[in-house]
């Protein structure tokens, strides 16, 4: 009897410590997957900022990714409270932080390299005003100095020869006309502008003002002789005809233009490899292309059947000029991220033949290299001038009624003041 009392106490004895022997492995191992969740959570955190800080994702995608990894850590967490799975939840935490800081490292790469580039810039840009001014190398501060000189020189001509009662643009802000034609071939004729938006900026604020006016607009311009068109056949009597239109208008002066066919826009687009579009509504063109109420992730030949749409819309041509400025926004929150503008160049040459420009190429790499080094959040602000349709006689087309829009005065003027708040415009 005292002998099997001696085996039963033995027997506990062993599973008391075999017990505990468990207790401590858990703990062990609870502990070891406790840490790796909070290496986990700190690369992921990592990794879901710098990705927006780098320019690789919008904030709406990089809260997407974050939300993504926070999943992956709540399905870890499940595993964990499992019976014998806190080892497993424990690798795959290693295994999930590894891949984190691996794209930690991989945008660390990306942002350096975007500061070699923005430097080695700013050099031959220095390099190259030493040489055209036949000095060699000059020091940094002596070439400011110059630039001072000549913007200041600048400034007083441009001063001296404005129109009377125009306001001259701060120095950090131009207006551009942005014209998009009705043809697919190149840009050797003069087509019709069925696109006619001023984009004012201003890179100090980092703000855009986009004023659309429609296509059909009934207007005076410089080969009307006193006569009204449409804005849409001025660009038939050439492309400064056209800005002629507006700067009357708006009673403002445009600094650059810019001019693009529709084969043009689709290569561009998918040179930038598509872009993120905000529809207002949910439709279907003629061509069976159906876009979705919100955002829809469009390549070239889709933005261009979203940009050109309509006739599905009871606003008609209105909200195709909203939609037009969405696709405007759209392509410059795409051109403005970083590795966009590493591959500036290749862009430029996937749309050689389809885009007059009249912006030098320095003020171009100018923009670029800005963007390089402050990687700013650009705000775009939207305006549609409204009217009234009708149809009337025009000069273009005479003895012959045609579809017009009277322009509301008071739409104009709202326009005018929006213009004038960027520094363009009538005092």
């Amino acid at each position: 009897m005292r002998i099997r009392a001696n085996d039963t106490k033995g027997k506990q004895t062993m599973k008391e410590k075999e017990r505990l022997y468990q207790e401590n492995n858990a703990g062990r191992k609870q502990w070891g997957y406790r840490i790796g969740m909070i290496l986990y959570m700190i690369s992921a955190a990592g990794l879901v900022l710098g990705s927006f800080r780098a320019g690789i994702f919008p904030l709406r995608y990089s809260l997407s990714l974050g939300m993504f990894l926070a999943v992956l850590g709540g399905i870890l967490t499940v595993i964990e409270r499992r019976r014998d799975a806190p080892v497993l939840a424990g690798s795959l935490a290693v295994f999930l932080t590894a891949g984190c800081l691996a794209g930690i490292f991989f945008m660390t790469r990306t942002v350096r390299m975007i500061e070699q580039v923005a430097e080695r810039g700013r050099l031959e840009s220095t390099e190259k005003a030493a040489q055209t001014a036949g000095r060699g190398a000059v020091p940094e501060k002596a070439l400011e100095k110059d630039a001072e000189k000549v913007s200041e020189k600048m400034g007083e001509e441009k001063i001296e020869n404005a129109p009377e009662n125009m306001m001259q643009p701060e120095k950090d802000s131009f207006l551009v006309y942005l014209s998009g034609v009705d043809t697919y071939d190149g840009m050797e004729e003069e087509p019709r502008s069925d696109v006619n938006i001023l984009a004012a900026v201003n890179t100090e604020t980092k703000k855009i003002l986009l004023i659309s006016t429609p296509r059909d607009s009934y207007l005076e311009f410089s080969v009307t002789e006193g006569t009204k068109d449409k804005l849409t056949h001025a660009g038939v009597y050439g492309t400064d005809v056209s800005i002629n239109a507006l700067e009357q208008l708006y009673k403002v002066k445009v600094d650059y233009y810019l001019q693009m066919n529709f084969s043009g826009f689709v290569r561009i687009v998918d040179a930038l490899g598509g872009i993120d579009v905000y529809s207002d509504y949910t439709f279907t063109t003629n061509e069976n292309e159906t876009f979705q109420q919100g955002y829809n992730w469009l390549t070239g030949e889709r933005a261009l059947a979203f940009a050109r749409e309509r006739y599905s819309f009871a606003e008609g041509d209105f909200q195709r000029a909203k939609n037009q400025m969405e696709i405007v926004r759209a392509v410059i929150q795409r051109a403005a991220s970083p590795a966009m503008l590493l591959n500036y160049n290749a862009v430029m040459e996937a749309i050689e033949g389809s885009v007059t420009v009249s912006i030098p190429e320095d003020r171009v790499r100018e923009l670029v290299k800005m963007q390089l080094s402050d990687h700013a959040q650009w705000e775009v602000e939207f305006y549609t001038v409204q009217g009234e349709g009708r149809y009337a006689e025009t000069f273009s087309i005479p003895g012959e009624e045609v579809y017009v829009v009277d322009l509301d005065p008071t739409s104009i003027e709202t326009a005018r003041q929006k213009l004038m708040q960027y520094g363009f415009g009538q005092e």
